[in-house]
């Protein structure tokens, strides 16, 4: 009677613990499964507020900075201003200086009085030869054809920055993910050698 009963007893607490063990893994299984929810909807409710990336690209390209503003990085407007700014003023300054060689090239030749291109600047020095007119005059053309370059580059770069940004919005970029390099002394002992490790979390 002794026999059954302690192995009675014995069935039961094995029983319960198996229970509880059971009720562990549920427990540990329904907090990972919600948690996986929570983040699948904030994720769906993310992508839900982020615009579409084209019609993002369309507002920088009907007027620069607009895309960027709608993706949230006002901080972008004034660099890409700032940009378009610098190239358009050394434009200005590069013409300035070809037309004032252009006119003084045309008038260092003797046989041309009637100033087609107008009088001879003053910020361009007198009594140089026509070669050097000439070779300035062209070198300050090519860099005003190339602020025209400039100016398309910028405008193409700041369609480029607003369409990448939106498609990358809802990247995930959470503490989960991260590399860390480790400079540890080596685990073997009587090797005094540093090990240089890389870890990845997922």
């Amino acid at each position: 009677m002794k026999s059954w009963t302690a192995y009675l007893t014995c069935s039961i607490r094995c029983l319960n613990r198996v229970s509880c063990f059971i009720l562990l893994c549920l427990t540990l299984y329904c907090a990972t499964v919600s948690a996986q929810i929570q983040q699948d909807v904030e994720r769906i409710a993310l992508r839900d507020t982020v615009p579409e990336p084209r019609s993002v690209m369309h507002q920088s390209m009907i007027l620069p900075g607009w895309g960027q503003v709608t993706n949230e990085q006002t901080w972008k407007v004034p660099i890409i201003y700032g940009l378009f700014a610098g190239v358009v003023t050394y434009g200005v300054y590069a013409h300035r200086m070809y037309s004032g060689y252009r006119a003084a090239y045309y008038n260092s030749f003797s046989d041309n009085t009637d100033f087609r291109f107008g009088q001879t600047p003053a910020f361009i020095p007198d009594g140089q030869p026509a070669e050097v007119y000439r070779f300035n005059r062209n070198q300050f053309r090519n860099r005003r054809d190339l602020t025209v370059v400039g100016v398309l580059l910028v405008y193409g770069l700041n369609i480029a920055d607003a369409y990448i940004f939106a498609h990358l919005r809802d990247f995930d970029v959470s503490d989960d993910l991260s590399a860390n390099i480790e400079y540890l002394p080596h685990p073997y002992y009587g090797n005094p050698q540093p090990v240089l490790t890389v870890r990845l979390n997922f």
